[in-house]
Order: structure tokens, then C-alpha cells, then sequence
């Protein structure tokens, strides 16, 4: 049975003084009317919780829909939720009143089954025994890692370990630099200062690790490289400087994470 739907205007036209409404017109007068047990939205006027259902006329909540629901003001006209599922246009607040991201949530989450993507760390790793490499200044073209990040607001946090020399006569320095893109790291550059002074000729190949953050890098893909230098306003430098040693191992490493407070760039 189809109901006869007609304007709120156009019913008021039909009952107007001096017109003579036909059988149709009370029809469409009823039809206009919300029905407590007939129509799909229910209501019950003796609840005192003032409970609304749709699609079922036991509601146990405020507001209770039997079946899929989709929230927003296009998706409403244009998708339809999975079935017994919920379609949400825009971002949720789970006691937030104001969310900055599709989800933002306050306070604890339990949750009994998530897809591997959502709880495995993102990590990524180069490593390998040797070779050594006598680079003095400059890029170190073995020590290289190219990976994609997958989402903007994370973070980096990145870990270098090596076996470095340094030697100049029984003082010298020099500086292992990492870096993202070809450039210094942010909040702070990811070095590592070796020094020796042995007071004599200094040949030392000593296992070294290097652990720091990345912020600000957005999507995408990204290398990890390291660095060769000098260390700034030291006299004595040492220009023989090795990077590993025969077969000693080194490992750059990324792991991709998510920040309770990130730290500032200054």
C-alpha cells in the first residue's frame, strides 16, 4: 500500500474554511500523522524516557535502529551503510567535544580482535657485514635506507649502529652524521662524535650506536644515509677515518611511531 503523501501546505489548503475536503484528502490528513505502531519510526507517548525506535518498537535506548545507519549530510543521499553497520561522514568524538582526527577518543580502548596493519610496529632495516669503507668526507654509499612512510603525523625514530675509526697521530675527531633526505635531522641532527687521544700513533676501530627522532617528515617515500665530517672547532681532526671494519656488522634502522606529546622543532 502506497501512502498518499502530500505538503503540510497543500493539507492546509484542503481543510481550509469554506472548502469541502473529499474522502482522499483525510486520507492524506492521516497518512500525515505519525502512526506509534504502523509507521517504521515508533514512539511510544506513555515512556517516560521519551525512547525513539526505528525499524523495531521495543527501543531500549534513546534512540534505538533496527538495521544499517548512515550519518551525514551528503553520505545520507548517496551511500548506504553495511548491513547492521554504521556509515559516519566527518570526524567522531568519543568524549571529546571536538575531534581533530575521523577518530579521537577519551579515555581507555579495548579491543578483541585488530587487523595486523594496526598493531605491528612499521619498521624497516638495512644491514650487512661490511664492507669497510674509507671515506673520509662525505657520503658513506654503503649505509643506505630507503623506505615509505606511511602517515603524516608520525614520527621516526631512528637507529644507526656502526664500527667507526678515527686517527691522527694520537689526537683526532670526526663526526658520523644521519641523515633524512640528505639533511639534518629534526628536533635535533642524529650525530655521532668519535674522539681519541692516545698520547701515541692511535689506530682504535670501536662498535658505536647513534639513537634518535625524526619529526616533520610527511608521507611517502624517504632515505636514510649517513654522513662523514669533521667535528666543528676541533684543531686535530684525523683525516684516516674508516667506517666498519672487515666483516663487522652495521644496521640502519626506522621505526615509524605515534607521539603522546611531539617534541618541538626549536
Amino acid at each position: 500500500m502506497t501512502m498518499n503523501i502530500r505538503e503540510r501546505a497543500q493539507l492546509k489548503d484542503n481543510f481550509a474554511n469554506g472548502q469541502r475536503p473529499q474522502g482522499e484528502d483525510f486520507a492524506a490528513l492521516f497518512d500525515a500523522f505519525l502512526h506509534r505502531t504502523d509507521d517504521p519510526i515508533f514512539v511510544d507517548l506513555n515512556d517516560k524516557e521519551q525512547r525513539v525506535g526505528i525499524g523495531t518498537t521495543t527501543p531500549q535506548s534513546k534512540l534505538a535502529v533496527a538495521g544499517e545507519l548512515t550519518l551525514g549530510s551528503a553520505w545520507a543521499a548517496e551511500h548506504r551503510a553495511p548491513e547492521g553497520g554504521l556509515l559516519v561522514q566527518g570526524k567522531v568524538g568519543i568524549g571529546v567535544a571536538n575531534p581533530t582526527a575521523e577518530l579521537e577518543v577519551q579515555g581507555a580502548i579495548r579491543v578483541n580482535e585488530l587487523h595486523a596493519d594496526h598493531v605491528l610496529r612499521k619498521v624497516w632495516i638495512a644491514t650487512g657485514n661490511g664492507p669497510n669503507d674509507e671515506t673520509d668526507h662525505g657520503q658513506i654509499v654503503s649505509r643506505v635506507l630507503n623506505f615509505e612512510k606511511h602517515f603524516e603525523e608520525s614520527a621516526l625514530l631512528i637507529t644507526y649502529s656502526d664500527n667507526l675509526r678515527t686517527e691522527f697521530g694520537g689526537y683526532s675527531a670526526g663526526r658520523w652524521e644521519v641523515k633524512l633526505d640528505g639533511t639534518s635531522t629534526l628536533p635535533h641532527p642524529l650525530i655521532l662524535d668519535k674522539y681519541l687521544n692516545t698520547g701515541g700513533a692511535s689506530n682504535g676501530h670501536d662498535p658505536c650506536t647513534a639513537r634518535g627522532l625524526a619529526i616533520g617528515a610527511g608521507s611517502g617515500p624517504h632515505t636514510i644515509s649517513v654522513w662523514v665530517s669533521d667535528v666543528p672547532d676541533h684543531a686535530k681532526q684525523g683525516f684516516n677515518r674508516y667506517t666498519g671494519w672487515y666483516n663487522s656488522t652495521w644496521m640502519l634502522q626506522v621505526e615509524e611511531v605515534l607521539l603522546h606529546e611531539m617534541p618541538t622543532s626549536s
